[in-house]
């Protein structure tokens, strides 16, 4: 999302981007290396360049979540940047920064160095209203709801034929395979199904460390031959999974979660959404008309509920649609950047 902001042309906005780029991908985001250090110390040195250059009328900034690692970089970036700020816009793309405070900081002085960095700014985006009230706790003085919004790569809505369908099914999830994302839970609901003679295959999509890997194939036993994890898919190769697929499953409970955008991206490709209550979730997912929300952790109801629908092809089709609809009323690109547009205009004149 923050690069379809800065590479699109907003009517009325000029900007410069300092990539900040701290992390190769989500395993790599919460953990702590010196080569971080010496990179926030650039970042800084780049972003005072650009501002003494610029003088921007509004400093875009989105935190990193609620982990120590990121909180810690956020800390020391916006101490740094916002004497020299003339208005700061907090955008909240990883959920639960606040609850960080809420639960009480400790040392005290870390205490006030976190409340003088996030406190008080201008303008708080956050992405649903389910989401955790970062805004309102850090007392930002307008808070503005922004759903994100991705380009239709997928053109059309698709039209399969309820009774014509290939065997086996597929089940679908895209992400990073760790276990806060669900994935344990997922292939433990499947292994149910499995064992019960459901003929289905689960195609997990996404970067997995090794241990991670072998930790769900062995989950998976007897049935092992029955789950595929390809990897980070990229471009085609992923779409291409989009299309294939059957039911689109995402069953997280990850403490950053904000709105993912893997599930506006199985909307787009007209299939039903299999989902936890959770976050921002149910603020793309409506239950029993895109698709199926469930309770985090409930194993037992998530395989129930892929049951079902991977029974069912005329209810799959019609949440799939009722999904396509959705996303393309309420989550296309060019409606977001046109709200982010607003929003930095207004903020930046007031």
């Amino acid at each position: 999302m923050i690069e379809a902001l800065v590479t699109a042309h907003l009517d009325g906005i000029e900007s410069r981007h300092v990539r900040m780029a701290y992390s190769r991908d989500l395993l790599d985001n919460s953990r702590f290396q010196l080569r971080k250090v010496a990179h926030l110390a650039s970042v800084i040195g780049r972003t005072w360049l650009e501002m003494a250059r610029f003088r921007p009328d509004v400093v875009y900034y989105p935190p990193g979540g609620p982990n120590r690692v990121p909180m810690a970089r956020d800390i020391v970036t916006l101490l740094a940047i916002r004497p020299f700020a003339r208005r700061l816009v907090l955008h909240f793309h990883a959920g639960g920064v606040s609850e960080v405070w809420e639960h009480g900081i400790r040392p005290k002085p870390l205490k006030a160095l976190y409340h003088k960095a996030f406190f008080g700014a201008d303008a708080s985006i956050q992405l649903a209203p389910t989401n955790p009230p970062d805004g309102q706790v850090l007392e930002a003085k307008r808070v503005v709801y922004v759903p994100n919004g991705i380009a239709d790569v997928a053109g059309v809505r698709r039209e399969p034929d309820p009774v014509a369908e290939p065997s086996p099914r597929r089940v679908l999830y895209v992400g990073a395979i760790i276990e806060p994302k669900g994935v344990v839970d997922l292939v433990t609901a499947c292994r149910q199904l499995w064992e019960a003679g459901a003929d289905f295959r689960l195609e997990l999509v996404g970067h997995s460390s090794l241990e991670m890997s072998d930790r769900l194939r062995v989950l998976a036993q007897p049935f092992a031959d029955h789950l595929e994890l390809p990897g980070l898919l990229e471009g085609e190769a992923k779409w291409d999974r989009y299309r294939k697929a059957d039911v689109f499953c995402f069953p997280s409970w990850f403490e950053a979660e904000g709105a993912p955008l893997v599930v506006l991206e199985a909307m787009m490709f007209s299939l039903p959404v299999v989902a936890t209550n959770w976050r921002s979730i149910p603020d793309l997912v409506t239950d029993g008309e895109t698709g199926c929300l469930v309770a985090t952790h409930d194993v037992d109801g998530l395989a129930a509920t892929l049951g079902a629908l991977l029974g069912d092809p005329s209810r799959r089709h019609a949440f799939g649609l009722a999904g396509r609809k959705s996303f393309e009323e309420r989550f296309s690109l060019q409606r977001h950047l046109d709200e982010m547009r607003d929003l930095l205009i207004e903020v930046g004149l007031s």
